[in-house]
């Protein structure tokens, strides 16, 4: 329960007239100002006896505050995109599935234990089985052209979806689940006989260096050194990346980036971006070639239909 500081004690037994008073220490989990947490046992965040202190927390809330509305703000236009993405990928009817099944899986408290394990793997395969109705057929979505074309692309989309939700401890266990999802149908992928794993890279190869972001997104971004600039110090090869707010998330898609691109560097049209974009293009040929072979096949059809009419012309 939360009380003011100036609350009254009227339930607990002794002397004490306030309720900050009369209420031990051990049983204190957090203190707010206005709507800030300065102290909060569990998370060990301690902003009232440690720097900057209270008297600074104070002076410079309204900052802060606006601060927390511009991040509201990036996250309603943020979700608000990736919403319609996936309005265009599976329809509104199981847009409207998916966002019921995340809803029921909003936890209000820190017992993370409210959400089974079987839950969050029921929700993790139900959610895959939209996007897998759609990748079976395309004429039910309203924009074939994006569907994913795999489990490991359709568990990256879910998980944009995923990362936009409020609460913070059913974001985190989500996003765990997804990713033990991703390794277990990557595994399961199969490729071609040229297909290779992507280069590793020893962390002692690398020059890693953060820098502040820019771009849209208020002083989150630009005020918070969470721009990655990855450097593979035997080819020079260097990427930087800034998709994300979190600065840890940032460096994965550095690294797994710089090891695609190290993959290119090193195995040309052998490397997985260069097949997967030969298989693409070969694709696309073979859609167009049937295509055409419906067309002609059509107007075949109409010359036949009308040689037959003007012979019934000629005999009357």
């Amino acid at each position: 329960m939360e009380s003011p500081f100036t609350a009254r004690n009227n339930d607990i037994a002794g002397s004490e007239t306030q309720l900050i008073d009369a209420l031990p220490e051990h049983r204190i989990v957090g203190i707010k100002y206005k709507e800030r947490i300065v102290w909060d046992r569990e998370e060990r965040v301690d902003l009232v006896f440690g720097p900057p202190g209270i008297v600074s927390i104070m002076e410079g809330y309204d900052t802060w505050w606006q601060r927390q509305q511009e991040e509201i703000e990036f996250n309603r236009r943020r979700q608000a995109e990736v919403s319609l993405r996936l309005q265009r990928v599976l329809g509104p009817e199981k847009f409207d599935t998916l966002k019921d099944l995340s809803a029921s899986l909003h936890i209000t408290s820190k017992e993370v234990t409210l959400v089974s394990k079987k839950e969050l793997e029921d929700y993790v395969e139900r959610a895959m089985n939209l996007f897998r109705s759609v990748r079976t057929d395309p004429s039910s979505s309203p924009d074939p052209t994006i569907i994913p074309m795999n489990d490991c692309d359709a568990l990256d989309m879910l998980s944009e979806l995923v990362a936009l939700m409020p609460d913070e401890f059913t974001r985190t266990s989500v996003l765990t689940e997804i990713s033990t999802a991703m390794r277990i149908a990557e595994g399961k992928r199969i490729e071609g006989p040229k297909h290779r794993e992507l280069p590793q890279i020893a962390e002692d190869e690398l020059t890693e260096t953060f820098v502040r972001g820019s771009g849209p997104g208020g002083q989150k971004i630009n005020k918070t050194s969470n721009r990655v600039v990855l450097v593979h110090n035997p080819t020079q090869l260097r990427v930087e990346v800034q998709d994300t707010r979190e600065l840890q998330q940032n460096r994965k898609i550095a690294r797994r980036r710089l090891r695609e691109k190290l993959d290119e560097f090193l195995n040309g049209k052998q490397s997985k971006a260069a097949t997967a974009a030969e298989k693409a293009a070969s694709k696309k040929a073979k859609a167009k070639t049937r295509s055409k072979a419906r067309q002609r096949r059509k107007q075949e059809s109409k010359k036949s239909n009308d040689d037959n009419h003007n012979d019934d012309n000629y005999i009357q």
